[in-house]
């Protein structure tokens, strides 16, 4: 266990939850080790308080994800409750008004909400809209406000972000 984690609890004992991301992207022993961190709650002779919870991310197993067979493990698959996680439209613009996102780009995915995940891009294996690259274009679009730079000159970046067509709409 790294200093950081270490002082992170020290400074926070109510708890807090301890995200291990991307698990089943990992090399098999990284898997494995969290997978004994997750089983034991630490590792040596350092333990995570019970005021803190473990989760981990993983994107779904087979399909257009490139990941391990971590998922195929029965004692893994035993000792974790799995949470189907999917864009939530309402949920996104909520969380980008909260946050303070660029006012086009949530008053476009408003008007385009098909747009918040473009899963057809996404299968065709292309830069696709999606809501973490909404969140780039957000920064983009403050950035131009900003600096006070002309939107399509910022084109290139937002195509970079959302790909191509989505970028050409979004800048119309």
């Amino acid at each position: 266990v790294d200093n950081k984690l270490r002082r992170q609890v020290e400074e926070n004992p109510q708890g807090g939850i301890l995200v291990f991301e991307e698990v089943n992207r990992a090399s098999r022993d990284t898997a494995y080790a969290v997978f004994a961190f997750m089983d034991n709650r630490g590792n040596g002779n350092w333990r995570l308080p019970d005021t803190w919870k473990i989760a981990i991310a993983m994107n779904p197993s087979g399909g257009d994800y490139a990941v391990n067979d971590l998922t195929t493990d029965h004692a893994f698959r035993r000792r974790v409750t799995w949470i189907c996680v999917r864009e939530d439209v309402r949920g996104w613009i909520e969380y980008g008004e909260k946050t303070g996102f660029d006012s086009r780009v949530i008053e476009y995915v408003k008007a385009h909400p098909a747009m918040l995940l473009d899963a057809t891009t996404r299968t065709s294996g292309k830069t696709y809209a999606n809501p973490a690259a909404w969140e780039k274009v957000s920064k983009t679009m403050l950035a131009i406000k900003r600096i006070g730079c002309d939107l399509e000159v910022a084109r290139t970046k937002i195509a970079g972000d959302i790909g191509d067509v989505s970028a050409d709409v979004f800048v119309e």
